[in-house]
């Protein structure tokens, strides 16, 4: 874990400081939980925990798939609003062949966004 001073020295800011620490403290523990529950998947019934290295990676890729997937949600969800606006802006021109096929099409791609999103938050 790195000091205060040392992150002073690489130019932190207080609040930089601050949340660099609290983000590393919160990793260590999600890895630290993450590798014992790996490790006691692992055990037989009788014996002792023991977490190994290969826990401890496996436990890192784990949170970093973790991750990854956010991204993924945030991309679907963003374009869940987008579709909305643009199918919203289709339906105040149902009048117009564009604003009839922009409404479907808006309304069809903004349902396949949430419910890839739905989806991938529950797998």
């Amino acid at each position: 874990m790195r000091d205060i001073n040392e992150l002073k020295n690489q130019g932190f800011t207080d609040s930089g400081q601050k949340r660099y620490l609290k983000a590393t403290e919160q990793y260590c523990n999600d890895l630290f939980t993450t590798a014992i529950d790996l490790a006691k998947s692992d055990k037989d019934t009788d014996t002792d925990i023991e977490v190994t290295h290969e826990h401890v990676r496996n436990a890192a890729i784990a949170l970093m798939k973790k991750r990854t997937k956010s991204s993924k949600q945030v991309i679907l969800h963003i374009g869940e609003y987008l579709f909305t606006a643009l199918a919203g802006l289709g339906s105040g021109n149902l009048s117009e062949t564009w604003g009839i096929l922009l409404f479907g099409i808006s309304l069809a791609l903004g349902v396949i966004c949430f419910v890839s999103r739905i989806f991938k938050e529950n797998s």
